[in-house]
């Protein structure tokens, strides 16, 4: 029988069946939250609304256990988009713009309010790239769904979702405190306890954390080491000070009921992240201690009488590490979000159940970064800043729903959903005077605002599905769906107009999954994937002659058809595989375009300011793999990673890059090209090997050594396909000593000292040419970890 199921699993890989992502704890002696032994394919997920096994669940997701992210060294999301198939994440200049990117599905306006993939914290959406990153402290697990999952999370789940769980108290008093001291001044401490307080009538969990963290990149201003205070770090880039707080109170008056209420509070201050800036030749007035580098390709340009190029070509280079200069009283992303939540659970009788979820999350927002490097000048200069993102929202859900298991064979869930959003955002620009004595700017100095507006959004949606199992069980098909309607309106602040869009749309799957044998899953599914419309802002040009033509104040939603089959398996006692391929057809993407300027409008009619537009489309193919492989019981390796690819379809027009395309090195139409910032080939790999070596003090103990490499291919630095940023292979290693109530770790990150570029703004211009801001990754960091649990 094994034969015949490794040879099925072996044909299905060579028609391009590929693995999904996996979920597993490495160490031999792992548990549960139950604390139960688990195999490598008993790990409980919830990514379907109910607690299943991921073995069984026919969908592609990857698994994250708290005790995995801790041995994994997994601080924040771009450690997790190392370790899963398909998935990439960028955080930009300073942690404003964070963007997961699932199976190469990228979008062009990452300032946007609805991104491609959600992002919720116990079932809440959070609906702001700037609150999406929160670590991953306390989290009982983290799950990455991949394709669209709009019939059971709505809310622009359109290419995938992820999935914070926090952990839960239960009947048994649990405490955890960890503490990490470490290179570049990085300094750690979190605590967690949790138990019972009325024994099997009430619970509680309290949790706490902070991290500072001086950046690895050496900062070459001459007011680096000023003093300057504040949160800014010392001398360095790309660092940050986090803190959180939280609780959580279950209580469980009777067998069949359960309620429980949290709250959590993040404090998050980013240092603006390593980066420079390639500018047209007018603009690198650069002192020569500032690494500058200027385009070389496309439409040539004469700018203030300086010959210069509209595009860059070839690998985006690292900086030169001397010559980064950043003025220190600029920040990245400074965030506080709030975030409350309480579920009410009941259990009349068996197979049947209610459950009310509500949620509701407040976050404020500010960046403030110097728009260039060149004014490297003494306190007091005038120095030209950006202020974006700037701005707050609060969001509050509802959501009811009843599930009912009719009988082994049938299952059935029904519900209603309602959410409402209000979003301030302000994208501003001007000069400011900051001195040594100001210290921070404020947003007092900045009198010019490009975009203001606030966007109210109400949705309500009616939700539910449907599981028959037939062939003796064997077989089981699923039917899902989502009715949403959708009510946007958007006031801007600067013209007072107000626009509203009305949507509606539903969004089904369905799925077909049959068990071959006791422990191969095969499955495939359809399902489409919606990400709502919107209403493009007036540009400042347009105010006095009423605004932008009626037919381009809003646009529509895009959609995308998602055609996935898979397996997941286990091939042997010590071996579990996951395969999946997918087929992506992405229609009425919502792309920049060139607004018609109404008449009267004072600008130039061949360079009009950009809006958003559904003119696009694009394809979407790859495939994706995972397995976990016990050598024996003291060694443990797993592998994945996946191929995408993600291009335009024929005839989409770059509207954006069509006046800096010269014909040669780039065309006006984009079809054929890669989606920019999607790279197409992730790769992983790791090991832990564990062996007793009892202590005099610890009879238990065990040493460990764990090993994880990942590997990205180069992704495009926009849609010309000209400037792209090239692949990275990163290094992590950690060992130690652990026992059931103690482990001390060292490990090291980015042990080959990898210098590379993790991510690039791409910002066009008709007039200049254009800008890119390549932002490098952080270099070599070590140190010592100790937790204890009680």
């Amino acid at each position: 029988m094994n034969h015949l199921k490794l040879l099925l699993l072996c044909t299905g890989a060579s028609l391009g069946v590929p693995a999904v992502g996996y979920a597993q704890t490495d160490g031999a002696n792992a548990e549960t939250s139950d604390g139960q032994q688990r195999g490598l394919d008993v790990i409980i997920v919830t990514a379907r609304k109910k607690s299943e096994a991921l073995s069984d669940v026919p969908v592609a997701i990857s698994a994250f256990s708290n005790q995995e992210l801790q041995e994994r060294q997994v601080r924040d999301l771009s450690d997790v988009a190392l370790l899963t198939p398909g998935l990439s994440f960028e955080s930009f200049t300073g942690g404003g713009f964070g963007t997961p990117v699932i199976r190469g599905a990228t979008q062009q306006n990452i300032t946007v309010l609805e991104q491609n993939v959600s992002v919720f914290l116990d079932g809440v959406y959070i609906p702001r790239a700037y609150a999406i990153d929160i670590g991953v402290f306390n989290l009982d697990r983290l799950e990455v769904v991949k394709g669209p999952q709009g019939a059971l999370y709505g809310q622009n789940s359109f290419m995938g979702s992820i999935n914070y769980i926090t952990r839960t108290p239960g009947s048994r008093l649990e405490a955890q405190a960890l503490a990490t001291v470490a290179s570049d001044e990085f300094y750690e401490a979190q605590g967690y306890i949790g138990g019972p307080i009325v024994s099997d009538l009430l619970a509680i969990g309290v949790e706490g954390s902070f991290t500072s963290f001086d950046g690895t990149r050496r900062n070459n201003h001459p007011l680096a080491d000023a003093g300057i205070s504040g949160f800014n770090t010392s001398g360095n880039l790309g660092g940050w000070e986090r803190w959180n707080v939280g609780a959580k109170l279950v209580f469980t008056p009777t067998d069949t009921l359960t309620i429980d209420a949290s709250y959590r509070h993040f404090d998050n201050k980013n240092e603006a992240s390593a980066r420079y800036n390639i500018t047209p030749t007018a603009f690198t007035r650069s002192p020569p201690q500032v690494s500058t580098v200027t385009p070389n390709c496309g439409t040539p340009f004469n700018i203030f009488g300086e010959p210069g190029f509209g595009l860059f070509c070839g690998e985006l280079p690292t900086a030169d590490r001397d010559r980064l200069a950043q003025d220190p009283r600029q920040f990245g992303t400074v965030s506080e979000t709030d975030f409350y939540a309480s579920n009410i659970l009941w259990e009349p009788v068996d197979d049947f159940s209610i459950k009310y979820s509500f949620g509701r999350i407040k976050a404020e927002a500010l960046q403030i970064q110097a728009l260039f490097d060149f004014n490297l000048l003494t306190p007091g200069s005038t120095l030209t800043f950006n202020l974006t993102p700037f701005g707050d929202f609060s969001y509050t859900q509802h959501e009811l729903r009843a599930s009912y298991a009719i009988s082994d064979a049938l299952e059935l869930s029904l519900g209603g959903f309602t959410s409402r959003t209000n979003d301030e955002d302000a994208i501003g620009r001007g000069p400011a005077q900051p001195t040594l004595e100001t210290n921070q700017l404020t947003v007092d100095q900045f009198p010019i605002r490009l975009t203001d507006a606030r966007t109210e959004i109400d949705t309500e949606a009616v939700f539910g599905s449907a599981s028959l199992s037939f062939l003796e069980e064997k077989a089981r098909l699923t039917m899902e769906g989502r009715l949403t309607w959708q009510e946007k309106r958007q006031i801007n602040n600067l013209s007072g107009a107000t626009r509203e869009v009305s949507e509606r749309f539903f969004d089904p799957r369905i799925i077909l999954d049959y068990r071959l044998y006791d422990d191969v899953l095969v499955y495939a599914s359809l399902a489409t994937g919606t990400k709502a419309g919107g209403v493009n802002i007036d540009p400042a040009a347009y105010l006095a002659v009423g605004g932008l033509i009626e037919a381009e104040r809003t646009f529509d939603r895009d959609k995308n058809r998602t055609f996935e089959v898979g397996t997941k398996a286990r091939l042997h006692e010590r071996v579990y595989m996951e395969l999946a391929a997918f087929y992506i057809d992405w229609d009425n993407m919502q792309i920049s375009s060139p607004s018609t300027p109404p008449p009267g409008a004072a600008v130039d009619p061949e360079r009009p300011p950009a809006i958003t537009l559904n003119l696009g489309s694009a394809t979407i193919q790859g495939i994706e793999w995972a397995f976990v492989y016990d050598v024996n019981d003291t060694l443990r390796l797993n592998l994945g990673g996946s191929y995408v690819d993600s291009t335009f379809d024929d005839g989409v027009f770059g509207f954006r890059t069509a006046a800096l395309c010269d014909g040669n090195v780039c065309d006006d139409f984009i079809g054929g090209n890669q989606l920019p910032r999607a790279p197409s080939t992730n790769m992983f790999g790791g090991f832990q090997y564990e062996v007793p070596a009892p202590l005099p003090f610890a009879s238990d103990a065990a040493f460990y050594l764990r090993g994880d490499i990942s590997y990205q291919s180069k992704q495009y630095a926009d849609e010309t396909n000209t400037a792209f940023i090239p692949s990275r292979t990163i290094v992590n290693l950690s060992t130690g000593f652990s026992t059931d109530r103690f482990d001390l770790r060292l490990w090291v990150r980015n042990l080959t000292n990898a210098d590379y570029v993790t991510s690039s703004l791409f910002i066009p211009s008709d007039t200049f040419g254009a800008s890119y801001t390549p932002v490098l990754g952080q270099l070599r960091t070590f140190g010592i970890t100790a937790t204890t649990n009680f």
